[in-house]
């Protein structure tokens, strides 16, 4: 079993859903200047670098509504610790 801080860092692959919602809700500047700077490519994907709690926090998931990122979810090995 591996134990993560949600305090770290994960990765994401946000859809179009997600960025419409995040242009919706927190304005084209933001995402711009807040999120887009944090993209890393992996395996030729965009993923954004976000600690979780932030991500679950500005990306809420619904039950009933279309998802804002992809469900499977990147974390670094330094970030998961053994328990």
């Amino acid at each position: 079993m591996k134990k993560f801080n949600i305090n770290d860092t994960m990765y994401i692959h946000i859809l179009p859903t997600g960025w419409n919602y995040l242009k919706r809700e927190y304005g084209n500047e933001y995402v711009e200047k807040c999120i887009k700077p944090n993209k890393v490519i992996i395996n030729e994907k965009e993923y954004y670098a976000m600690q979780c709690w932030y991500v679950f926090n500005m990306l809420p998931a619904s039950l009933g509504f279309d998802m804002l990122f992809e469900p499977n979810v990147l974390f670094a090995d330094s970030d998961l610790e053994n328990i």
